[in-house]
């Protein structure tokens, strides 16, 4: 079974509107929420939202890097992750729906988009054999202090890199400085899942070699593929979560309108401000994710 991949053009218009990079990234979460919760509806119309099934993504997400305002500069962030530490968001994303009370989860977990291997956007022709992270690369061309990069504003920049840095250390087709937003590094290949509260809190992970591991590449992809070698142990008490928002509070009341608002993007940006840059990927997902049931 196979997730469409047509949401996540909305995505790219998102990075690429002339928003401000805190609308951006909110505007971000509300479409990938979007998906998920679309993903929720087909397995509910299949009856495969039980109190004892377990739901698993895994594959190009496509999510991903955003870089968000705050009070005294900019902070990259991850899409996807940021949606998964959003309890109102995870609230509206089941909200109106007949399912147990649950939410998404990552099965490898990260805190931030700095530890995240990077999948995306790869130069193809390169091999890089050590593991090259987002924060990596953030180290070299992004202050955090500052403001977030815009393309149209000569003073909010990334500061660029060498051809030998980008390409021979980082396995990048093109200065992360000069792409469109879209484009910049990303952790692309990941597996998350849905489950009831009541059993999530059964479940761990044990990862025998650590998390991801990079497998050199694909001729012709721009994305770097990966392995997981993931246990699945099931016990009493493993962890609690945070009690999400009731579904009538009036912020998930707003994020669901959105959620469910297929005029929501279109209201929020302006679809002249697109980048110049190529547009080999803006469908945002040649390949296709596959999602899977597992009854417990």
């Amino acid at each position: 079974m196979h997730i469409d991949h047509k949401p996540y053009n909305a995505i790219s218009k998102v990075l690429t509107s002339g928003l401000e990079a805190s609308e951006k990234l909110m505007a971000a979460k509300i479409e990938y929420a979007r998906v998920l919760r679309e993903v929720l509806c087909k397995a509910l119309g299949w009856e495969l939202t039980k109190h004892d099934t377990v739901i698993f993504i895994q594959g190009d997400l496509n999510s991903r890097t955003v870089f968000d305002d705050n009070g005294a500069g900019s902070q990259a962030k991850d899409v996807l992750l940021e949606v998964l530490h959003d309890p109102q968001l995870m609230a509206a994303i089941a909200s109106d729906l007949r399912l147990p009370q649950g939410r998404w989860h990552e099965v490898v977990p990260f805190t931030g988009v700095n530890e995240m291997p990077v999948t995306y956007k790869v130069d193809p022709k390169m091999c890089i054999a050590k593991k090259v992270t987002v924060g990596d690369i953030l180290n070299r061309v992004h202050d955090p202090a500052q403001p977030a990069p815009d393309s149209r504003d000569p003073t909010r920049q990334l500061a660029s890199v060498h051809r030998r840095e980008f390409g021979h250390e980082w396995g990048l087709k093109k200065d992360p400085a000069k792409v469109k937003p879209t484009h910049f590094p990303a952790f692309t290949e990941r597996v998350i899942y849905w489950a009831p509260d009541s059993l999530a809190g059964q479940i761990s992970f044990v990862l025998p070699d650590g998390g991801y591991e990079i497998v050199g590449h694909i001729d012709g992809s721009d994305h770097r593929p990966v392995r997981l070698e993931a246990l699945m142990v099931l016990g009493p008490g493993h962890r609690t979560f945070e009690t999400l928002p009731p579904a009538d509070s009036p912020e998930v009341k707003d994020l669901t309108q959105k959620l469910t608002s297929r005029r929501f993007l279109d209201k929020l940006i302006c679809m002249s401000e697109r980048g110049s840059d190529d547009s080999s990927d803006d469908a945002m997902g040649g390949r296709a994710s596959e999602w899977y049931e597992v009854g417990i």
